[in-house]
């Protein structure tokens, strides 16, 4: 079902699009602009005030305003390099089912974590916290002052929830008590 693997990679991962669009967008008036004062100037119809000399002037000189404009310039070209780099990876996991396209929020995974280890560790549904990573889920305990946290039975609780809920990535979970 190919319909499906199409649809959870569209979920898992954001568009390029955008970010694509807006470079060529900029890029081709940037493009359009230098064409038409370099085929405009020497015929003189270009708007008052503008010169084919002026602007190279303006473009080699070393005066604060086309520093300013190459450094911005400068930024742009990065953030959209960055952009169309990046893994483009959004915080969701899939999980594993038969004729289903199952989508989970990495919040509400790590809030169903949280929940599990707490109760099997016997404290506070706020006294547990998870961050996912990659692999690892990490679920750090927060015991009130004076009492234990059962850090075994949290992980097993864990452990199994992960195995119960089958994320299509292993994930391991890793349990810890802090002190609070």
């Amino acid at each position: 079902m190919s319909w499906m693997r199409r649809y959870e990679r569209r979920e898992l991962h954001r568009s390029r699009s955008l970010s694509s669009s807006l470079a060529l967008i900029v890029s081709a008036i940037v493009l359009v602009c230098g064409s038409l004062v370099a085929i405009l100037g020497p015929l003189g119809l270009l708007p008052s005030g503008i010169t084919g000399e002026g602007v190279g002037t303006f473009l080699v000189s070393a005066g604060a305003a086309s520093i300013g404009t190459g450094v911005g310039v400068m930024v742009v070209g990065l953030v959209w390099l960055v952009l169309g780099l990046s893994a483009g990876r959004r915080s969701r996991r899939a999980l594993e089912r038969d004729g289903v396209v199952l989508i989970v929020d990495d919040s509400t995974f790590a809030s169903a974590l949280s929940g599990t280890a707490a109760r099997a560790a016997r404290v506070g549904s706020g006294a547990a916290s998870t961050v996912l990573g990659r692999r690892r889920a990490a679920t750090t305990l927060r015991p009130d002052a004076g009492f234990e946290a059962d850090v075994d039975a949290a992980r097993a609780a864990a452990t199994s929830t992960i195995d119960a809920l089958r994320p299509k990535r292993g994930l391991r979970a890793d349990v810890k008590a802090s002190i609070s």
